[in-house]
């Protein structure tokens, strides 16, 4: 409804029309209802709604490049809360032995030879941010040095911590061999 004064107010009417016997309309009683506000309160909804579509739009973009370059990685990367794994690349499964399904809900100490257990809890129990060296466990019992990488980081909206693990192996063999 326009107004004298050029605003705008929606209405909700209803209306019924009183007939002659010839059918001919001779009087309607009706009633409107001012709905601005009701109107303005969903526009604002539809507009919230469309800003948060389009908020999601841009986590899923960013976390679907996260994924991509996560799993593009050469070393093993492994998101843990506490120890226990909730996302890991290709990378550690290659490195691992484990299939990816069987590293999701895993302990990532499984993976750490008993005799650097206690060295790598330190760390992540101090939130220890450089690279250290340590022995890895394979699947099938094979150890290997780990070069581990790791912080704390916001995932999900938790504080969890991101861990990258290279096989240093070769290089470790290379530098003995170059000391002998």
């Amino acid at each position: 409804v326009l107004h004298k004064n050029s605003s705008i107010w929606w209405a909700s009417t209803s209306a019924h029309y009183y007939r002659d016997i010839n059918d001919k309309i001779i009087g309607v009683e009706g009633i409107a209802r001012d709905i601005t506000q009701r109107v303005t309160a969903e526009n604002e909804l539809l507009k919230k709604n469309k800003e948060l579509i389009s908020a999601k739009k841009k986590i899923e973009e960013s976390e679907g490049r996260f994924k991509a370059l996560h799993d593009a990685s050469f070393g093993g990367i492994a998101i843990h809360d506490n120890g226990i794994i909730i996302d890991c690349n290709m990378g550690l499964s290659v490195m691992t032995g484990y299939s990816k399904d069987e590293l999701i809900g895993m302990n990532g100490l499984d993976f750490i030879a008993e005799s650097s257990r206690p060295n790598v809890i330190k760390k992540i129990e101090e939130g220890y941010e450089k690279s250290y060296d340590e022995v890895g466990i394979r699947k099938n019992k094979e150890t290997f040095q780990v070069r581990i990488s790791a912080r704390n980081i916001i995932y999900k909206g938790k504080t969890v911590r991101v861990t990258e693990l290279r096989d240093i192996t070769l290089y470790k063999n290379n530098e003995i061999e170059l000391l002998r």
